[in-house]
């Protein structure tokens, strides 16, 4: 996640809008999380785990 933050932060999203767009992947199981111990908060730095290869179809996520 620290790398996540880094990298994306300071050009595209800010941090609420990052975690509600890997919440969804999450839930549409698009990226796993791993790392983290009890319940997932991303203020437990959890590592992400990106598919080998970019999905083929995948819907925007809507966030409004």
């Amino acid at each position: 996640m620290e790398e996540l933050y880094d990298w994306l932060l300071g050009e595209l999203y800010r941090q609420t809008h990052l975690h509600q767009v890997l919440r969804e992947y999450r839930n549409r199981k698009l990226v796993k999380f791993s790392d983290y111990e009890g319940r997932f908060a991303f203020n437990k730095n959890p590592r992400v785990h990106f598919p080998p290869q970019r999905p083929q179809e995948v819907s925007p996520v809507s966030l409004f």
